[in-house]
C-alpha cells in the first residue's frame, strides 16, 4: 500500500527508513515503538512444513478454477472457490497455527476480493472492455478497511516534540502519521503486518487471472 485514503484525500506513503534518515532516527522508531506486538499464540508462516502446506493450498485452489465460466456462473464458481479455499486453509493450518479467528478472515479476505473481482469482470464482458483491473481492485479493498488511531502517541527525543497515530488496514499496522513541528508526514512501516498477506495476494491474483481467460 503505497498511497493513503483518509477523509476524501489521497496520501502517499514514504518509507519509513526515510524518515529515520530525515530525522536521524534510531532503527527503533516506528509502528513497533508505538504498539508492540504479542507473538504469544499466534501461527507462522516461516519453516518448510508451513511453506509446503501454503504451496499446496495455492496449487489446490488454482486448480479448482473451471476452464469454461458461463457468465451467469461466474458469482456462484466465486462462492464455491472460496468455501474450497476455506476446507484447504483448515487442511493447511495444521502447519500453521492460525486461531479460528485468523482462519475466518482469511476467508473473508478471499471472498471478498474474488467476489469484487467477479463483479467488475462481468460488467467489462458486458460491455466489451478489458479486463479490470486486479491491482486496482485489490488496493481499493485495502483501503476500505484503513483505519487510523484516534489518540496520538507522544514522542519526545532528540528535541524533537512530536504526536504520532498509527495507520492499519485488514492485515494489520502498516504506517504511522507523524505531525511534526512544522509538517504532517505519512509513512509506511510494513514491520508488523501480517506476513501472510504477500501469499494471498500472490494467490487472489493467479485465481482473478484465470478466472478472466475463463470466462466466456
Amino acid at each position: 500500500m503505497n498511497t493513503l485514503a483518509l477523509q476524501g484525500s489521497l496520501y502517499e506513503l514514504i518509507p519509513i527508513k526515510s524518515f529515520r534518515a530525515r530525522y536521524d532516527l534510531p532503527p527503533t522508531f516506528g509502528v513497533a515503538y508505538f504498539t508492540p506486538k504479542d507473538y504469544v499464540g499466534l501461527g507462522s508462516i516461516d519453516g518448510p512444513s508451513a511453506g509446503l502446506a501454503l504451496n499446496r493450498l495455492h496449487a489446490s485452489v488454482l486448480s479448482r478454477v473451471p476452464m469454461q465460466i458461463a457468465h451467469a456462473d461466474l458469482p456462484s464458481v466465486v462462492t464455491r472457490l472460496a468455501d474450497y479455499f476455506r476446507v484447504e486453509m483448515d487442511m493447511a493450518n495444521s502447519a500453521i497455527g492460525l486461531q479460528p479467528q485468523e482462519v475466518e478472515f482469511a476467508v473473508s479476505g478471499f471472498a471478498d476480493v474474488t467476489h469484487k473481482y467477479a463483479f467488475a469482470l462481468l460488467r467489462a464482458r458486458l460491455t466489451r472492455e478489458p479486463a479490470p483491473d486486479f491491482k486496482a481492485i485489490y488496493e481499493s479493498w485495502l483501503a476500505s478497511g484503513v483505519r487510523v488511531l484516534e489518540t496520538p502517541y507522544p514522542y519526545a527525543a532528540d528535541g524533537h516534540d512530536w504526536q504520532v497515530r498509527v495507520i492499519s488496514h485488514v492485515y494489520g499496522r502498516v504506517g504511522l502519521i507523524v505531525q511534526t513541528e512544522a509538517d504532517t508526514h505519512y509513512l509506511y512501516d510494513p514491520a508488523l503486518m501480517c506476513p501472510a498477506e504477500g501469499f494471498m495476494l500472490g494467490l487472489l491474483q493467479d485465481i482473478c487471472a484465470r478466472l478472466a481467460t475463463a470466462v466466456e
